[in-house]
C-alpha cells in the first residue's frame, strides 16, 4: 500500500489517501483526506450524491471544488469504490470480449 499526497484546498496541509498495488500499477482506494481541517476529495455522480429527498449531499462549492468539509467521507469512500469496481468491470468484459474466438469455415 503506497500513501499519495495532495494539498488540502481549504486549509493547504497535507492531505493523503490509500492505495492499492494491484501489480501493473496503483490504484487508489480511497478519498484524499485532510487530517488537519477533515475535509476530503469527493467523487460523484449527480444521482449518487443526492439524498432520498433529492438534495445534494455535498454544497455547490463542494461540488465545484472536489473536495468538502461536510461530514460524509463514508459516501466519498463508497463512491470510489463503486468507480473501482466498474472500472474492473470494464477490463474484465474487454478481456472477455478479446478472448472469444470465432470459428472459420
Amino acid at each position: 500500500m503506497y500513501d499519495f499526497k495532495e494539498k488540502c484546498p481549504y486549509c493547504g496541509g497535507d492531505a493523503s489517501c490509500e492505495t492499492v498495488d494491484v501489480g501493473v500499477g496503483s490504484v487508489q482506494s480511497g478519498p484524499y483526506i485532510c487530517y488537519e481541517c477533515d475535509s476530503h476529495e469527493i467523487h460523484y455522480n449527480e444521482s449518487d450524491a443526492k439524498n432520498p429527498d433529492g438534495e445534494f449531499y455535498y454544497t455547490t462549492e463542494e461540488r465545484k471544488i472536489g473536495w468538502a468539509k461536510s461530514p460524509y467521507v463514508e459516501l466519498a469512500i463508497m463512491q470510489i469504490f463503486k468507480k473501482i469496481i466498474q472500472e474492473i468491470a470494464e477490463v474484465e468484459k474487454k478481456k472477455y470480449e478479446n478472448s472469444r474466438l470465432t470459428l472459420v469455415e
